[in-house]
């Protein structure tokens, strides 16, 4: 009897082990329990199968660590001790280093130059504070960080200028203490110059991504920019459309066998694989639009399996094999700040609420975080829908470039003070604010038809004298047309497929509301 319980244990102790690795697709919506606002810049997976992520809070910068259940380990706030002041601390990215740590990067304001600085520091596996540093040239933003061969980091952002270029793009390397071994700016144009990626490659050379404005004819031009490991520039490449006021911004890239699979942003979602010396092979581009500045969150691109990968846009995800290919599609009801695929080879999207429809209530506002979990197929339970994007023929164009270096930034040490936040995290989508359902309207006019082409008609059996006003699904709207008579058209064929809201106003009221699809 004894043998038999002892390996009955031991059979429910391995289940359970078993068990306790694996997870099953989630939706949840992390929140602060005192009503303040959290957002999330930046969520990485852990070998466990637990998220770390960053983000902020008001003013503070903060870090948050989940287990594989989703349950909250542990989260860090860090204050400037600035008060009144906007931003206090705002963290853009964090890695999870070769040493089991996490070392972060962003910004924050510095009371004694009257700017923003750039911050780098490092956390234990506990989230104690071990080391950090700040970066001072202007106002200074720090985007991206890697880890580099030696242990140490390699940071990148930009800068602003009192004049022409406005901005440049600064690189700093440190020691993985945080020591500043060397640093420098670049900048092409005679405008703004940003920088959103870096990574170390294979040769131990960087590749940086993002982009530059030119001033007369105003234009954005993606680029691609190879340094040394002592940060002199090896070669450059610009991508751009011919399109008079299409601009081209490049958010994020993997290194692939061939060279570089790049994420664009060129008026549509674009993706593009170059060679090693960034010469485009190929691009696609698709029916949906990046809203890569929204709040400073970028959005980006990951690997998934050897065959496929996905794209994160403002209203979904979009999944492609290795030639660019639509694999698959879906909307999501968050407002996406990036997306990777855990050890089990499960999609995580994480993101920011809440979203806000046609009429948003200012006292329900609170701002969350979002993390959904989804199948290989991009589904789950009810924060995912199915949605339609199609490839569009868009040629990007290329040319060699070269941009102006100079000395860097000046390293500094700061200090923070921290604390911990009273958070909740709870089952759910992020919150839709002033959608059609909070305005519990009776149909006083028939719109359609329903889905639609992009012609819509909207029908009344009162003569309406008003105007429509008509969303899409991230509560930006998009088109006012007067109202008047029993029946009126609107025009959206120009828009991208997908769900759209309308309200009709009359003599400054609400009359009906609604939503319809344009297929």
């Amino acid at each position: 009897m004894r043998k038999r319980l002892f390996l009955f244990g031991l059979i429910y102790c391995f289940v359970s082990y078993l068990l306790s690795g694996q997870t099953t697709d989630f939706s949840k919506v992390i929140f602060d329990k005192n009503g303040s606002s959290v957002q999330v810049y930046t969520a990485i997976p852990l070998p466990n199968n637990g998220i770390i992520l960053c983000g902020t809070s008001n003013r503070l910068g903060i870090v948050i660590k989940l287990d594989a259940h989703q349950n909250i380990i542990w989260n860090k706030s860090f204050d400037n001790n600035i008060p009144n002041v906007w931003p206090g601390v705002v963290l853009t990215n964090i890695l999870s280093t070769n040493d089991s740590c996490y070392t972060l990067t962003g910004y924050s304001y510095n009371s004694d130059t009257k700017s923003l600085q750039g911050l780098c520091f490092k956390l234990n596996n506990a989230g104690d504070l071990l080391w950090s540093t700040s970066f001072y040239a202007g106002n200074l933003q720090t985007n991206s960080i890697d880890q580099t061969f030696d242990s140490g980091y390699i940071l990148t952002g930009y800068s602003t200028n009192p004049s022409a270029p406005y901005s440049q793009i600064f690189v700093a390397k440190i020691d993985q203490n945080g020591v500043l071994q060397w640093s420098k700016k670049y900048s092409k144009g005679d405008h703004q110059n940003y920088a959103y990626s870096i990574k170390q490659l294979a040769d131990s050379t960087f590749v940086l991504a993002g982009s530059y404005e030119i001033a007369n004819p105003f234009k954005n031009k993606a680029f691609l920019l190879n340094i040394s490991k002592s940060g002199e520039e090896i070669w450059a490449k610009s991508y751009f459309s011919e399109g008079k006021n299409e601009h081209s911004y490049a958010y994020d890239f993997l290194e692939t066998k061939k060279g570089y699979l790049v994420y664009l942003n060129s008026t549509y979602l674009s993706i593009m694989e170059t060679d090693q010396t960034g010469n485009p092979l190929w691009n696609k581009s698709y029916s949906a639009y990046v809203d890569g500045n929204l709040k400073g969150f970028l959005p980006g691109i990951s690997a998934y399996s050897d065959q496929n990968y996905l794209l994160v846009y403002g209203d979904g995800i979009v999944q492609t094999d290795t030639t660019g290919n639509i694999s698959s599609t879906s909307g999501l009801n968050i407002i996406p700040a990036g997306i990777f695929t855990t050890v089990e080879n499960k999609i995580v999207i994480y993101g920011n609420g809440p979203r806000i429809g046609v009429i948003a209530k200012p006292q329900a506002s609170r701002e969350t975080i979002g993390l959904i979990q989804l199948d290989s197929l991009g589904y789950d339970s009810g924060c995912a829908y199915s949605n339609t994007i199609e490839p569009i023929g868009q040629v990007l164009l290329s040319q060699s470039i070269n941009f102006e270096s100079s000395k860097g930034v000046v390293a500094a040490s700061n200090n923070f003070i921290e604390s911990t936040m009273e958070l909740g995290i709870r089952d759910g989508c992020i919150d839709f604010i002033g959608a059609v359902d909070d305005l519990k309207l009776k149909p006083s006019v028939l719109v359609y038809p329903n889905p639609s082409d992009g012609r819509i008609t909207i029908e009344s059996a009162t003569n309406i004298v008003g105007q429509i006003s008509i969303f899409n699904a991230s509560g930006i709207e998009i088109c006012e047309t007067e109202l008047k008579g029993y029946t009126s058209e609107v025009d959206l064929t120009n828009q991208l497929p997908g769900i759209y809201f309308y309200q009709i106003t009359r003599d400054e009221k609400v009359f009906s509301s609604g939503e319809f699809i344009l297929k």
